[in-house]
């Protein structure tokens, strides 16, 4: 039912609801080295929830959804807001591509995953040089 409210009816009692919390995703973002990686690119696969890295490679995901799989992602060019973009994008568990990726799933009973590690490969840069001389002109 669509209720409206505004100058000529600013007031409509007794009306109840009730807002379902939501559930939080938590952990530690590392290099394939395991040093801490600040500053980088972390959200869920259907975005929204995204935000940097804390300096210690912390992160909670809050406000998510219970119920519902989920999968993380941290690392790429996800946005422009964050510093620490060398990274390769990942998801949760080291799949590279999201068809892939183990999701997870809260709930009422569960509502926050806590602890989990997430470790990021730096890109690969191949390189080359083509003689000149290997070619006719």
């Amino acid at each position: 039912t669509l209720l409206t409210v505004d100058s000529g009816n600013p007031n409509i009692p007794d009306i109840n609801f009730t807002l379902e919390t939501g559930g939080s995703i938590s952990g530690i973002v590392y290099d394939e080295q395991g040093n801490l990686q600040g500053g980088v690119p972390i959200d869920v696969s259907t975005g929204g929830y995204g935000r940097c890295t804390e300096s210690n490679g912390s992160f909670t995901l809050g406000g998510l959804p219970l119920n519902t799989p989920i999968k993380i992602k941290a690392g790429g060019v996800q946005w422009g807001g964050c510093p620490n973009q060398q990274f390769v994008q990942e998801f949760y568990q080291d799949a590279f591509f999201e068809s892939d990726a183990t999701s997870i799933t809260l709930d009422s009973g569960t509502p926050d995953a806590a602890g989990l590690s997430i470790y990021l490969a730096f890109p690969v840069m191949l390189s080359m040089r083509i003689p000149t001389n290997r070619f006719p002109t």
